[in-house]
């Protein structure tokens, strides 16, 4: 066996104090042995055992906290900065405005394509993704905006015969124009009473919204052809809309339906409060009847996601600001009309539309109200249908009721014993 090799230096000293105990173990590679007695000296030898895994180790770690010169456990154990609260607040109301927000982007061509669930990419075939031309457009809307007319004549009919009937009832005779319901007894007659007053007024928004619900939440689910399904649906936006437009059109011009809250007696808060009201009312309608809109439609190609806005446009926003322009203009009254604000009152009824059918813009979430098995793949044609009927109704409309028509009712009902 070799002989160890003795380690001597200017520290003997130290290392002969060392060395007085008998035995010493490091076990971290270092080894003190005591000399064997073949081989006593005054001088101790030491023996150090370096392994190259320890090296090797060592200098791993050293290399590493080079590396991190913060610690190894600060490096890899980071705590998450909190999230202050105005963060979380944006976080969260983006979250919410995502999906209009990202609808709206894509409707200015600032985005390829919106988030849809509806038909997704594995449904559409590669010939539907392609966004349909806006010439192709033309004939949906001019038969949309001959539907809306036509609705719009039949739910001012049913509006007016309501207060008509309801003045009768009263006593009072009723002329009856293209744009307002004139009473020949005049304001100053003793025949008004403040009840009588509401009740009349009253009438027709009252009924609109009746024939509205049942427009909507039952004749819809009956129907099943699109055209059906478009002209009832419109009937019951403006069965909606006369009542709660009207509401905001009569607190702004003081006629119509703001009868009702002038002799109600309600304060300027009160009629604002109320119209706000009115006005959300409208946009929830709107926004929830995205199903039913989708549904007037037997083509699915019209309502991918890729089309989904101009459906949306050509079928309801376009022959809203249409149809509303020609029924301003055929209401224009030819002579002094009794109620001196009464085109306004219109104006305003027409344009709370507005927050029915702009909303369904925005709604991509939503699908048809009828299953998608029932949709043909057949081209919408042209209902000369519609544009007879509209014909019909706009004449009959603007001259049959230019001179006024007159109408008195009589309700005598007696019960006694016959002699």
């Amino acid at each position: 066996m070799d002989e160890e090799p003795e380690i001597s230096g200017k520290n003997t000293e130290t290392d002969q104090n060392i060395l007085d105990e008998p035995e010493i173990k490091v076990e971290s590679g270092l080894e003190i042995v005591e000399p064997s007695d073949s081989s006593i000296s005054s001088k101790p030898q030491v023996q150090v055992l370096l392994s190259s895994q320890w090296v090797k180790s060592s200098e791993r770690k050293h290399s590493h906290h080079k590396k991190h010169k913060g610690g190894h456990r600060k490096s890899r154990y980071k705590k998450p900065k909190k999230s202050s609260g105005f963060k979380l607040f944006f976080k969260n109301f983006f979250i919410h405005i995502k999906e209009p927000l990202y609808n709206f982007l894509f409707f200015l061509n600032f985005r390829s394509a919106p988030y849809d669930p509806f038909l997704d990419s594995e449904t559409v075939q590669p010939e539907e993704r392609k966004p349909m031309r806006i010439q192709r457009y033309a004939a949906y809307v001019i038969q949309s905006t001959l539907v809306f007319i036509i609705s719009y004549i039949i739910a001012y009919f049913i509006y007016q015969f309501a207060i008509i009937f309801m003045a009768a009832h009263f006593g009072i005779d009723s002329v009856l124009y293209y744009y307002e319901v004139m009473f020949p007894i005049g304001d100053a007659s003793n025949l008004w009473t403040p009840f009588n007053i509401i009740m009349i007024t009253l009438a027709g928004p009252v009924i609109s919204l009746i024939f509205g619900l049942i427009w909507y939440r039952w004749v819809m689910r009956k129907v099943k052809r699109p055209a059906m399904k478009l002209f009832f649906l419109w009937l019951a936006f403006h069965s909606f809309n006369m009542f709660f437009g009207a509401f905001v059109a009569g607190v702004i011009t003081n006629q119509g339906f703001g009868y009702v809250a002038n002799w109600l007696y309600l304060g300027i808060p009160l009629k604002i409060f109320f119209s706000l009201i009115a006005l959300g009312i409208l946009t929830y309608l709107g926004w929830h009847s995205t199903p039913h809109i989708l549904s007037t439609t037997n083509s699915p190609r019209r309502i991918n996601r890729y089309n989904r806005s101009y459906f949306i446009l050509s079928q309801m926003i376009i022959p809203w600001f249409i149809g509303s322009l020609l029924m301003l203009w055929i209401k224009i009254p030819n002579r002094t009309p009794q109620h001196e604000n009464i085109l306004l009152y219109d104006i305003i009824i027409l344009v709370a539309m507005a927050f029915l059918v702009i909303p369904p813009l925005f709604n991509h979430q939503n699908q048809p109200s009828e299953s998608k098995k029932r949709y043909l793949h057949k081209k919408t044609s042209f209902a000369f249908l519609y544009l007879f009927i509209a014909a019909i109704l706009i004449i009959a409309y603007r001259f049959g009721l230019e001179r006024g028509l007159h109408i008195v009712m009589r309700f005598d009902l007696s019960l006694s014993f016959y002699h």
